[in-house]
């Protein structure tokens, strides 16, 4: 029996190679999307990943999905999807910036929290931070701000 990763935001970029990487390496993945359907899609056809369907900027999905996962016992959870709204300070609004730490770190929270109790010994959670985080991003300060949370 194949010992099961979640990736989240795994349709694309840094989430879709790690994800095809657990895949290849003998991992059973199951990934997550939420606009990524036809990426999502050919990885399913291609790699065999499992694909969940998930807008991580809503609590009620979000945790709903975690319970679901968590029955799994999955061995490894990497939380990777992220939000990256650039506007400047001036403009960015409330709501962009709300958005962006709900998928960026509270559903990094809800994730970890209930998924990983249920982690097999042995497994681990990673999560996907950036140097944002480190330096800070004018245009992306909702993204460096939820990057350093996550770091600290």
């Amino acid at each position: 029996m194949s010992k099961i990763a979640i990736v989240t935001g795994a349709s694309r970029g840094i989430g879709r190679a790690t994800a095809i990487l657990l895949q290849e390496s003998g991992y059973q993945v199951h990934g997550t999307y939420n606009t990524g359907e036809a990426e999502a899609s050919e990885l399913t056809e291609k790699f065999g990943i499992v694909f969940h369907k998930v807008n991580l900027a809503n609590r009620a999905e979000t945790r709903k999905l975690a319970e679901e996962l968590a029955l799994l016992k999955p061995f490894a959870l990497v939380n990777n999807a992220g939000l990256l709204e650039l506007d400047d300070w001036d403009n960015f609004s409330e709501s962009q910036w709300d958005e962006t730490l709900e998928v960026n770190l509270s559903a990094v929270f809800v994730l970890s929290q209930t998924i990983g109790t249920a982690i097999s010994d042995g497994g681990s959670v990673g999560n996907i931070a950036s140097t944002d985080g480190l330096v800070g991003a004018y245009d992306g300060i909702a993204y460096a701000a939820s990057k350093a949370a996550l770091m600290n």
